[in-house]
């Protein structure tokens, strides 16, 4: 039953836009590949294409938009709405598909932009968007009847020929939009990512005033490109389908930008549990849901990824009636926890379009346990409800299967097969292929058992006249069908292919390009027939195959290449060649296993009472020096500075020692190394490279290795330990808040793959590792204390945070808030550090967070207006580019993706977590310290 309490503003989909954009009118909340738009001028487009269209009397019937996904495909849809027209998004790229639908929808006239416009073939009026925009008309009066049609979705057919079309009214729309807003709520830095479900992503999200980044269909289906949207926009949250998860998954870069995103919601399959497993390992912090949703009424039921193992039981939409019915008669009702039928009904329900030729699907009357008749839907699905009144979907009752997120029904396929001349018999099964992902498998016989077929031929003729999601994946070549006794095929026993198989190459063979790209073919593929000749689609490769293709094929030559580069080089052949002028990708390989210390030495001597000999590395860094000049200062102290050269002056009683840190045992004889322990009774270890446009291995030997030797002259001294860390030691995650009891080697640790997949830098890899050694030598007795700390602004010397102040003053633009900027000034570690260092170990704990306190977004940008760059705000997304073009060279590409992230709404704009805060220092000084900070560097 519909929940009473579930009362959403039953506007129409524009009229709550409207209402929202009247809000945020100078917010720039649409954002596409090539620009932004604010809400009033969206709106201005709006309401002149809707008069434009009204003029053409377009009111009440229906209007068909093929275009990318782009802000004029936006201002199409919510245009079509104000004017009373019932939209229906017609595919790209499939003209026969198109045909269909304008035959069967009775489409009055057809929206597209500029670069679609002339691929459409057809009696009716094409008017481009961009024409209309520019047309001056009177201004509409808006429909304002939720209960009026709102679009014409074709569920099914249209991908093999039977088209099968519904009307869905706004009522479902706005249902469904504020149910899944109010389950999965919008958080203040959120981006919204959209492709895949089209306006089912941007609209909810406009209306909570949320930003969208529209991406286009050649980046969504590129993992690498998609990657580099997410990590470039900011985006937090996006809906996809398993299948193209899957895909991403299986790419390294997307797995990084992935790993940062908060929400992903999942629809329009089932999940596998190879999937399943995957998410688990590769996205463990990411919160994954799945949606169960229909064209034909809306949202059913949703609910979180479980555990590995567990069912999935899904919360049911409160407007969703749903029913399970014996799989053969959905007339007669079975109790719960009985597989059935599921049936839906309620006011999300769409209605059959009376006027367009075919079947009335799944739509029956339902006669209910009061005896009354509710209009229904049956879904094909087969699941149960559970006791606590969720739902388990168990799989399908019908033979329609979902490829890629379409609906294809394969007998239709093998009746479009048996038109094909030449061929004698068909048989269309399905099977999953080495991606795990479900695929139709064609089986023919050709006329006379022909084995000169021209399969290519067959391939190129089913693209063009079907969905791509219809086209078998592998066409098979039989002598004859296998016979059940009935004389139906026995599907289960097929005939051999005529084309035998060639026996695999030899794994110690070493291999030339060519044969190593079409090892790739093969594998993605399964096949062992493919030649050097042999086109990736006529194989039956989908553009989900060719996202595996280019991993595999990064993986075994080490060149990248991208989906795009396939249209031109679609043979193994020709894929060779043009790898032949592609560079090598230079890699810097992080260590899989977190780093293991040996036994600790023994103790030259016991350490007793309080520490009067101090031994500092990295004395001649900015806070090595504001530390020696401290210590220097206390009475009773004696300090040791290491250094990797004596060309320093420090306060009178500092002892030099010369050492290296990326040197083994610092540079040390036994003796020298045994004749410092000897002496100190307390280490404080500040040095380390950070360099942090560098890769691990370059800084592995100072960073990992260095600490590790550190480690051991500490525990050979008897000494405490003091390390300063930092807050990058943490994965980059959504508003994630690390506090001062995380530590320790086991806690530690199980966050590294995490840290790795999230696109750390090499320096927060290093000293994530450098504490690991840490704790794992507090394990073994040694007293150890860590200082994790943020950004250090140091006078005069420019760091991450002031080359994206400076991006931000040359563009006067810089994101919205809420967000804020941790750092801390040298001076205030070194302080911390002299009083842990000289306090009673025990006392102070093993972790210690030292910063200032946070400068919010606002702040910043009052302190750059008072240096004379007056800025901007505006939404994540719409400021990004401003960002990526002002940074200077270095920090573009793979830096500029932590340091997006990690400054970006996807980490609350801070160094992921609220430090500790310095007590002496208040926020207005932390603020005065930014401004004559960016005084100093932005100047120089």
């Amino acid at each position: 039953m519909t929940d009473p309490a579930h009362k959403p503003q039953l506007d129409c989909i524009h009229t709550a836009w409207l209402n929202r954009a009247a809000i945020d009118a100078n917010r720039e909340l649409l954002v596409d590949e090539d620009r932004s738009i604010t809400a009033a001028d969206l709106v201005q487009r709006v309401e002149t294409i809707a008069s434009n269209l009204v003029a053409r009397e377009a009111t009440g019937r229906v209007v068909g938009i093929q275009m990318d996904n782009t802000i004029d495909a936006v201002a199409a849809y919510f245009a079509c709405l104000h004017a009373g027209a019932v939209v229906a998004t017609l595919p790209r790229g499939v003209p026969a598909v198109v045909d269909r639908i304008i035959a069967n929808g009775n489409l009055s006239l057809l929206l597209a932009d500029h670069a679609n416009r002339s691929t459409l073939q057809t009696h009716l009026p094409v008017i481009a968007v961009e024409d209309l925009q520019r047309m001056e008309t009177s201004a509409v009066a808006p429909v304002s009847d939720p209960a009026q049609a709102a679009h014409l979705l074709f569920t099914s057919g249209t991908t093999t020929g039977k088209p099968r079309a519904v009307f869905t009214d706004h009522i479902g729309s706005m249902h469904s939009h504020a149910w899944r807003t109010a389950l999965w709520p919008y958080q203040p830095q959120d981006v919204v990512g959209c492709n895949i479900f089209g306006m089912w992503d941007v609209v909810p999200a406009l209306h909570a005033g949320v930003p969208a980044v529209l991406l286009t269909d050649s980046t969504i289906r590129d993992p690498l490109r998609l990657a580099a949207a997410v990590t470039r926009y900011g985006i937090t949250r996006m809906m996809l389908t398993p299948t193209l998860l899957d895909t991403c998954l299986r790419c390294p870069d997307a797995v990084t930008a992935l790993s940062r995103v908060r929400l992903l919601v999942l629809c329009g399959e089932g999940i596998s549990q190879s999937l399943h497993i995957r998410m688990g390992e590769l996205l463990p912090c990411v919160r994954i849901v799945n949606l169960y949703s229909l064209a034909e009424c809306h949202d059913v039921a949703a609910g979180d990824l479980p555990p590995l193992g567990q069912a999935m039981h899904l919360t049911l939409a409160p407007f969703a009636q749903v029913n399970i019915t014996q799989e053969q008669d959905r007339e007669q009702l079975v109790p719960t926890s009985t597989a059935g039928r599921i049936i839906v009904a309620g006011p999300g329900l769409a209605k059959p379009a009376p006027s367009v030729k075919g079947e009335g699907g799944g739509f029956f009357k339902l006669s209910t346990s009061d005896s009354n008749q509710v209009a229904a839907y049956d879904t094909g699905d087969r699941g149960m409800l559970l006791p606590d009144g969720s739902l388990e979907v168990l799989g399908r009752c019908e033979s329609n299967v979902k490829i890629r997120g379409m609906w294809v029904a394969p007998m239709d396929v093998e009746a479009l097969l048996q038109r094909y001349p030449g061929v004698a018999q068909a048989c269309v099964t399905t099977a999953d292929n080495t991606m795990g992902h479900l695929s139709l498998l064609a089986h023919i016989v050709p006329e006379d058992g022909a084995a000169d077929f021209d399969v290519d031929a067959l391939c190129q003729w089913l693209r063009e006249q079907i969905h791509p999601s219809a086209v078998p994946g592998r066409i098979i070549l039989s002598q004859t069908l296998p016979l059940l006794a009935s004389g139906k095929v026995d599907r289960t026993r097929l005939a051999q292919p005529l084309t035998k198989s060639t026996e695999t190459e030899p794994a110690t063979k070493t291999r030339t390009l060519v044969e190593a790209v079409r090892g790739a073919f093969q594998k993605v593929l399964d096949r062992t027939d493919i030649t050097d000749d042999a086109s990736f689609s006529n194989l039956g490769g989908d553009s989900l195959a060719a996202v595996a293709l280019c991993v595999e094929v990064e993986r075994c030559t080490g060149r990248r290449v991208a989906p795009a580069d396939l249209k031109a080089s679609d043979t193994p052949a020709a894929l060779a060649n043009w790898l032949r002028s592609q560079q090598p990708i230079a890699r810097s390989e992080t260590p899989a296993q977190a780093p293991q210390l040996s036994p600790l030495p023994t103790a030259l001597k016991k350490r007793t009472g309080a520490p009067t000999t101090l031994f500092v590395t990295g004395a001649t860094g900015s806070l090595g020096k504001q530390l020696i000049h401290l210590l220097a200062s206390t009475a009773g102290i004696r300090v040791l500075a290491m250094v990797r050269s004596n060309n320093h002056d420090f306060p009178e009683g500092v002892r030099t020692v010369v050492g290296d840190l990326t040197l083994p045992q610092l540079g040390w004889s036994d003796a020298a190394f045994d004749a410092i322990a000897a002496e100190i009774d307390t280490v404080i270890h500040v040095g380390a490279d950070t360099n942090m446009v560098a890769p691990y291995s370059d800084l592995q030997d100072a960073n990992v290795r260095g600490t590790e030797t550190v480690i051991g002259l500490a525990a050979r001294a008897g000494a405490k330990l003091l390390m300063v860390s930092s807050s990058a030691v943490f994965p980059l995650q959504y508003g994630t808040q690390w506090p001062e009891s995380f530590y320790g080697f086991e806690r530690l640790s199980t966050h590294r793959a995490q840290l790795i997949a999230s696109g750390a830098d090499g320096y927060s890899l290093t000293k994530h590792d450098a504490e690991l050694l840490a704790w794992q030598a507090s394990e073994q007795g040694l007293p150890v204390h860590v200082i994790r700390i943020p950004h250090i602004l140091t006078p005069n010397q420019p760091s991450r945070l002031s080359h994206v102040a400076k991006a931000w003053a040359s563009s006067g633009v810089m994101p919205e808030g809420p967000w804020h900027w941790q750092f801390v000034d040298p001076h205030t570690i070194a302080a911390a550090l002299r009083s842990i260092a000289l306090s009673n170990h025990n006392d102070a704990g093993p972790v210690s967070h030292v910063t200032l306190p946070p400068v919010s977004a606002e702040a910043v940008q009052t302190v750059l207006a008072s240096l004379g760059y007056p800025t901007r705000m505006t939404t994540m997304p719409a400021s990004a580019d401003a960002l990526a073009s002002g940074l200077e060279t270095k920090f573009r590409g793979a830096s500029l993706a932590p340091l997006v992230s990690r400054y970006g709404p996807a980490a609350t704009m801070c160094v992921n977590e609220p430090l500790l805060q310095a007590r002496s220092h208040s926020a207005t000084a932390a603020t005065d310290y930014l401004k004559r900070y960016l005084q100093q560097v932005m100047t120089a």
